[in-house]
């Protein structure tokens, strides 16, 4: 069930790019990103409040914890940015790479208090196949 969900989260990660990529271009990149956040967090204020959580409980969690927030916006602004000057496939193939080589460092050092999980030689022909294959990608 895990490695479906796994696989539903990054076909949803496509489709959400796309979609945020199109938006910016057929309005603007700006207007585009404040409207995009702008639902994402009036849903989750539903949530939020739904489950009947409390403002106060903020308070108890550190900082970093509210850094992937604003990374949410700068990773749509350069998505949108570079789904219109490279097209989906180009922008989410290699969107791949870099979360694929930020969470091989997450394992391989136990980043972020997660438990060490070291490189397995039997992946590393297919990292190998998926770099190749972006790289093949590119040059064509």
């Amino acid at each position: 069930m895990n490695r479906f969900f796994a696989f539903l989260s990054g076909t949803l990660i496509g489709i959400m790019v796309m979609i945020n990529g199109v938006f910016s271009v057929k309005t603007e990149l700006f207007y585009s990103l404040f409207i995009i956040h702008i639902v994402g967090f009036s849903l989750m204020t539903v949530f939020f409040f739904a489950k009947k959580n409390s403002v106060r409980d903020f308070k108890k969690l550190p900082f970093y914890f509210f850094v992937p927030g604003f990374l949410g916006v700068f990773l749509t602004l350069i998505n949108n940015i570079t789904y219109a000057n490279l097209g989906a496939t180009i922008t989410l193939s290699l969107g791949i790479i870099g979360q694929l080589t930020a969470s091989l460092a997450v394992d391989s050092f136990g980043l972020f208090g997660l438990k060490k999980i070291p490189l397995n030689k039997k992946k590393i022909p297919g990292y190998l196949i998926i770099i190749c294959g972006i790289i093949f990608m590119l040059i064509f």
